[in-house]
This record gives C-alpha cells, sequence and structure tokens, in this order.
C-alpha cells in the first residue's frame, strides 16, 4: 500500500491494528560513491519496558564483509567505535545548557532540511526515545543488482534484524518513506509518500541514516584523500567532479552512476 501526503489522514486506521511501528528511510540513494544506508526507528513507548535493549544496532550480513568495495573500512568495528561516540553528544549537549531532551524531541523532523549540526544534536533525544536499526548497501552490491534493488535489500535486512530483535514481523508494520516496499517480505508495510515530513520515527530514521552516512563517508575520505570524501560525502558536487576528471574512480564510486565515468 502506498500513502500520499495528501492521504495522511488515512495513516491512523492503517497504523491501528500494530503494536509497533517501524520507522524507515534512506540515505545516499543519488551519490556517486559510497554506500547506500538505510535506517529503521521504533518507538520505545512501544516496546516492552523490561528488556534492555541498545540505542542502536548495526543489522550487518556477514557476508558483505567479503565484498572490498568499502576499502579498509571494517563496518562492524566501525560501527561500534562510531556508537561510542555518538554517547558522548548527550553529555555534551547538557553542558551547553541546551533544551532538556524532550524539548529536543519536538525538533525531530526530515533529517534533508536540518544542518549537520542540528541533526547531531537530536541524536541523544532520538536514541533516547527509539530504538534505531541501521543497514547499508556497498557500491559492488549497488553494481551488482541496482541502486533501487541494492536499497529495498537494505531495507529487508532492517526489517529482519528488527523481527529477530523485537518480534515486529509479528506485531508491527513497517513504515518505508517514499513509494516502495519489499515485496519479498510477508510482513505489514506501507509506503508514505515524503513521509519523513509527517511520520516521526520516519524523521528519526532520516537523521540517523544521514549522521551515520556521512561519518562513514569522512571516515572513507582518510584512506581516499585525492576525492575530498570528507566535504562532499560523495555526493555529485563539482569538486567531486573534478576529482573524478583529475584522478578517474575508486573502488568507492558506483562506476555504472551517470557522472562517474563521463
Amino acid at each position: 500500500m502506498v500513502i500520499r501526503e495528501q492521504q495522511r489522514a488515512l495513516l491512523f486506521d492503517i497504523l491501528k491494528p500494530f503494536r509497533i511501528w517501524v520507522g524507515i528511510d534512506e540515505v545516499g540513494r543519488g551519490c556517486l560513491a559510497g554506500p547506500v544506508v538505510v535506517a529503521g526507528a521504533v518507538p520505545r513507548t512501544q516496546l516492552d519496558s523490561h528488556v534492555a535493549l541498545d540505542a542502536c544496532y548495526l543489522f550487518f550480513d556477514h557476508s558483505q564483509g567479503d565484498d572490498g568495495s568499502f576499502g579498509p573500512i571494517v563496518m562492524p568495528n566501525f560501527f561500534h567505535s562510531w556508537l561510542r561516540e555518538t554517547n558522548g553528544f548527550k553529555e555534551d549537549i547538557m553542558k551547553d545548557g541546551s533544551q532538556h531532551l524532550y524539548e529536543k524531541r519536538k525538533q525531530i523532523r526530515d533529517s534533508k532540511v536540518l544542518s549537520d549540526r542540528q541533526r547531531r544534536a537530536l541524536l541523544p533525544s532520538i536514541f533516547e526515545n527509539y530504538v534505531v536499526g541501521l543497514a547499508l548497501s556497498s557500491p559492488n552490491e549497488i553494481e551488482r543488482t541496482n541502486i533501487l534493488q541494492a536499497t529495498l535489500t537494505s531495507v529487508g535486512r532492517v526489517m529482519d534484524g528488527f523481527g529477530k530483535l523485537l518480534g515486529v514481523s509479528t506485531e508491527g508494520i513497517f513504515c518505508i518513506d517514499g513509494n516502495q516496499i519489499v515485496k519479498e517480505r510477508t510482513v505489514a508495510q506501507v509506503a508514505l509518500i515524503k513521509g519523513d515530513r509527517y511520520f516521526e520515527p520516519i524523521s528519526a530514521a532520516s537523521i540517523v541514516a544521514k549522521v551515520f552516512r556521512d561519518d562513514v563517508m569522512r571516515y572513507l575520505s582518510d584512506f581516499f584523500p585525492l576525492y575530498r570524501f570528507v566535504v562532499h560525502k560523495g555526493y555529485a558536487t563539482s569538486l567531486h567532479r573534478k576529482a573524478l576528471a583529475q584522478w578517474g574512480p575508486c573502488v568507492l564510486h558506483r562506476r555504472q552512476f551517470r557522472g562517474v565515468l563521463s
């Protein structure tokens, strides 16, 4: 089922039978280099408070470890390092005298309308109010299939991960930003066009996905300094296109994308 923005009044009736609502969004589909990242966010208020859950999980298929197109990165190790760093954001924010985390939560919205600083400031509130799961598809995986299929594969990884972790497959519904669902999964799904604008779990997922992917590209920039990924994060900026023209693509580039080899 696909719900358009003007039909969002129908959403509550769709969600009402389900105990758990998972918002899902992706970041990086339009980039020339790097992975596409998918995040899912589940409100903690819908979960059993007696079960101890981490703030964020990486649903990483270890067969991806043979991929090679992440260069020197070992994704699970990077994820745990990244999560330790983000756990320090809460203390930094409170020291700055910023609003209480509850007030911060009111600012959660589509990551595209927020600055990098604003997104990072919201992470503590998101992790306090949501359990988040991340998955990604590498440039090689994107090349083997296509960007849409690779994105849906990572959406499926998030679905499977939350199914095992929370039992969402039987008691929940996955609310996916955009107009696509994962047809290979039989779990309840609804696609919400521009859902990141009005459905907070999707907005929360979009923020975490964006910060995580940006930090992956910052990390990779140290190993591929000629391309300045730390600046453009793999998007098709003039700086990135100039580097491609001068140096050609590296293992992080999506070689079939228009603009990489042209």
